[in-house]
């Protein structure tokens, strides 16, 4: 429980745990997840779209290779300030690398 002593706390406190978004109030963490997930699915069709397969077939090898609890998700708070080119390139080249390690196995 957060240290909570005057008004001022309580305010800080609850800026804390919600974001406004819309018009609507989210539990902080509710919304970025469900930010991250919308993320994800991004990243699956801007590089299914770029390498000429579909997103189903994408899906199933990102995850095969563990690309979203390795990389996407723990990489959000930097990727999704990147261009929609870069952020692409850099998951493609993340899949590959990672690919190339399960084949070498």
């Amino acid at each position: 429980m957060p240290d909570i002593k005057t008004v001022a706390d309580i305010k800080d406190h609850y800026q804390e745990m919600y974001i406004w978004h819309s018009g609507n109030k989210y539990p902080k963490d509710e919304l970025m997840e469900e930010l991250k997930n919308i993320f994800a699915a991004s990243c699956v069709e801007a590089v299914a779209r770029k390498l000429g397969c579909s997103t189903g077939e994408m899906y199933r090898r990102m995850k095969e290779v563990n690309l979203f609890r390795d990389f996407i998700y723990p990489c959000y708070g930097t990727l999704h300030t990147q261009s929609r080119q870069i952020v692409t390139e850099d998951v493609i080249a993340a899949l590959k690398i990672r690919q190339e390690r399960l084949t070498a196995l």
